[in-house]
Parts: structure tokens; C-alpha cells; sequence
């Protein structure tokens, strides 16, 4: 009785998938190392997809779907790419029924990185149809959620600064694109505050949107900090940007007593101006050692020019004389530091005759 050829494969190929040409027999004899001769077997090595990847998820309705991955082959417990080779990225709706949508040659590791434009929620998976030389192969499949972007603009918190105590107004303006940017109306926008020099945030509270997509909120002030506002997105939408807002809270500050005189003065003659900085701990007490900003502006015009600084004393009084060439108006302001918010603008119209 006739034996069928042996098959003589090496060592290394063991592993690897046979390939039979239609114009090959059965029984034909592979060579060692796994290369048959012509009308022979051929086996071919297993390729397979690592790291595919269909980000970003959730992704934006009619953005872009960066699709990439490494195609790959191991050979005697080493892995290495497969250069030059196309390979194909497929879309699924239900993951059964699979349209190639695009593809790209590997580059030399292997790697491959496109993109395309999603409108649906489906699947994608990268496709390698093989060659003589490599089996086919199919990455693992990754579902991406489509939804249609969102944004907040026009966000800010004010006053800035504000005295510490006193309330702050969070206002800003939910868009929602579908393509076109278009009102965000009903939807939460949470507010959340970190303090300065720290790394945590605490929802402070949730507004709705109005029909408009305008959103408004009241917050006690209590310390220096960042607002931060954010649309969480739902089923249809993805959650929004994040704008933030830094806010110096203070104490408050008031110029009392304030004078420019005498009044009317004549031309070339000296005019005193003075007031009493007064800072509020919450209880008012003199400000002492204060820079206090002196500004004139001559009658008709609307510009005002700083004349000097002067400093309080330890009791928070000032003074400080100008020779008065005009009439016009004189102003006093305390522009604040990092502990006190900048004071009222005191200002005294002198004649000058």
C-alpha cells in the first residue's frame, strides 16, 4: 500500500497556519524552513492586530475618528511589524454586518494611523486580508458613541475682586452643535470652586439653562479661588469644555472724609487733598501705610492723568498738596492687595480762578 508524502515542516513554523494553492497537491512535500516548491504547500505565518484603537469615545457627530494599531507577526518568540502592507479599518452599526470605510500601507513598525469622519454609534475594527506569506487577521472591535458636541462660552464670575462676604454672579452660555451651534436649553450646568493652592474641587451648585442657553448663579464669596463650570452631556450630548475663572476675594476698603480744598483756589496758589482709608476686618479700622493714587481730570475732557502716590499714615489719614493751574476734578483711589479689595473712587471738583 502507498504512504502520502510526509509534510516536512521546521521547528520555527510549527505554530503557523498551511496555505494550499488551488494548483497544488495534497501530498506535496513542504521543504524544511517551511518554502515549498512551485505546485507545493506553503505555510504562512499567523498575523494578528495589537493596540487598535477608534478613539476618542465619546466622539464628537461629524468629527474626527483617529483609527490606529500595529499589525504583527511572531516569529521564534519574536514579535516584529509587518511593513508595507494595506490594511483596512471596517464599520459595523450591530457588529455582524462589517463596510470597509478606509484604508493605509503599514509603515515600517507596523503601525498604521488614520482618519475618517464618524456620524454614527457603531464599531470599528482594523482588517488584514493576508498574502502568500501571512495569514489574515481581524482586530478585536471598538465601540464608539457618537454624540453632538456641546460648549459653554462667555463664562465669567464677577465682581473681580470681591469683598470677602459679598456675592459673586456665575454667568456663562450653553451652545449645543448639531452640526450648527444652536441654543442649550434645560440642561445642569454644575459649578464647582477650588480655593488657591489646593488641588480639590466642590460642586457648589447646579443651574438650569435657559431658553436662550444663558445660565446664572449667586455664590458667597468667602476666599481666594477658580469657578469652574461644566455640562456633564447626556445620552445625545457630550459633556462640555471647562471654563474657569480666578476671583481675589478681599476685605473691603472705604475712602471716608475726602476733600480737595480750598475751594475755589486761585491760579498757582495749592490745594490740599486728603481722606481717611478705612479697612473692614469685618469691623472698620484705619489702613495704615496704604498707597493711596491721586488722579486729576480738567474740566471738558474725559482723561484722567495720576498726579502722584501718597501713603496713609498709622492712623489711615492722607494728604498731599498739587499747585492748581485749572479746574477740574480730583480723585483718590486705593487700588487693594492681596488681602483687601481696592477702595471706593472719592472725587472733589475744584474752581480755579
Amino acid at each position: 500500500m502507498r504512504s502520502s508524502s510526509a509534510l516536512l515542516v521546521s521547528a520555527a513554523v510549527v505554530a503557523t497556519a498551511l496555505y494550499v494553492p488551488a494548483t497544488a497537491h495534497a501530498n506535496t512535500a513542504l521543504l524544511p524552513g517551511g518554502h515549498a516548491t512551485a505546485g507545493a504547500a506553503e505555510v504562512r505565518k499567523a498575523a494578528r492586530f495589537v493596540g487598535f484603537d477608534a478613539g476618542p469615545e465619546p466622539s464628537w457627530y461629524d468629527g474626527w475618528r483617529r483609527l490606529s494599531g500595529r499589525l504583527v507577526a511572531d516569529v521564534d518568540g519574536v514579535t516584529y511589524g509587518l511593513a508595507g502592507v494595506r490594511v483596512f479599518v471596517e464599520f459595523s452599526t450591530n457588529g455582524t454586518d462589517w463596510t470597509r470605510v478606509t484604508s493605509q500601507t503599514t509603515s515600517a513598525d507596523g503601525t498604521f494611523d488614520m482618519t475618517t469622519v464618524g456620524t454614527e454609534d457603531g464599531y470599528w475594527r482594523a482588517q488584514y486580508p493576508g498574502n502568500n506569506e501571512y495569514t489574515p487577521a481581524v482586530s478585536g472591535s471598538d465601540y464608539v458613541d457618537v454624540k453632538y458636541r456641546t460648549a459653554i462660552q462667555y463664562f465669567n464670575v464677577s465682581p473681580e475682586p470681591v469683598m470677602k462676604g459679598a456675592y459673586v454672579t456665575v454667568t456663562g452660555n450653553l451652545s449645543r452643535y448639531m452640526p450648527e451651534g444652536k441654543p442649550g436649553s434645560g440642561a445642569n450646568i454644575h459649578i464647582y470652586f477650588q480655593p488657591s493652592g489646593s488641588s480639590a474641587w466642590t460642586k457648589m451648585g447646579v443651574t438650569k439653562t435657559a431658553s436662550n442657553g444663558n445660565f446664572s448663579k449667586k455664590f458667597q464669596a468667602s476666599k481666594d479661588g477658580t469657578w469652574l463650570a461644566r455640562y456633564w452631556g447626556n445620552a445625545t450630548y457630550a459633556g462640555s469644555n471647562l471654563p474657569t475663572d480666578y476671583v481675589d476675594v478681599g476685605y473691603r476698603t472705604h475712602i471716608h472724609s475726602y476733600n480737595a480744598s480750598p475751594e475755589p483756589v486761585k491760579k498757582g496758589a495749592y490745594i490740599t487733598v486728603k481722606g481717611l482709608l478705612y479697612r473692614y476686618m469685618p469691623a472698620g479700622k484705619p489702613g495704615p501705610g496704604a498707597n493711596i493714587h491721586i488722579y486729576f481730570r480738567p474740566k471738558g475732557s474725559s482723561t484722567w492723568t495720576k498726579m502722584a502716590i501718597t501713603k496713609t499714615a498709622t492712623n489711615g489719614w492722607f494728604n498731599r498738596k498739587f499747585k492748581a493751574s485749572q479746574d477740574g476734578t480730583w480723585l483718590a483711589r486705593y487700588w487693594g492687595s492681596s488681602t483687601y479689595v481696592g477702595s471706593n473712587q472719592p472725587a472733589d471738583y475744584v474752581d480755579v480762578r
